[in-house]
């Protein structure tokens, strides 16, 4: 920046008189335009301070944001292992058996397990409401066998019953 003084000089009348004083003032003097810069340059300081202190307010605020969903979190968190913690002491099984007493259950006093087989003309019947075998026609279905065998079970449940003879032992 160049700064040019100029210098000037008040008489006290037109002409100095012998013996007064002359006052000598110095005045900086700077082009109009170097004035525009020098404004421009201010509002530019000003704008990025008002900048920076906005982005400073809204990261703070983000800050206290983030801190109180965390807070939240962890409520959250402590009451899901509460939660844990309770279903854990539900599933143990002297309560289960001592709730089950409560409510009138008691232990069985005899045991049967039922086997069902599916009869080998039902597997071979076509035209059922649904074919195992036709499952496996397409390669892109292929289907487990456990799972042929599951549905199977399923279906022969719901034929009528067979009756067999009662085994008359000794």
């Amino acid at each position: 920046m160049i700064r040019s003084q100029s210098r000037t000089t008040t008489f006290a009348h037109s002409m100095p008189a012998a013996g007064t004083l002359v006052r000598q003032s110095y005045r900086l003097a700077l082009p109009s335009r170097m004035w525009l810069y020098v404004a421009a340059c201010l509002a530019a300081v000003a704008a990025m301070a008002f900048l920076h202190l906005t982005q400073a307010s809204y990261v703070a605020a983000q800050v206290e944001h983030m801190e109180s969903l965390e807070r939240g979190l962890l409520e959250i968190k402590q009451h899901n292992n509460a939660l844990r913690l309770q279903i854990a002491e539900y599933e143990q099984a002297a309560r289960i058996k001592q709730r089950a007493a409560a409510l009138g259950f008691r232990e069985p006093e005899r045991v049967e397990y039922v086997t069902v087989t599916v009869p080998a003309s039902y597997t071979s019947m076509k035209g059922s409401a649904w074919d195992p075998s036709q499952a496996m026609s397409s390669p892109s279905s292929q289907l487990p066998p456990w799972w042929i065998a599951a549905v199977g079970q399923l279906s022969a449940w719901n034929q009528p019953p067979v009756l067999a003879p009662a085994n008359t032992g000794p």
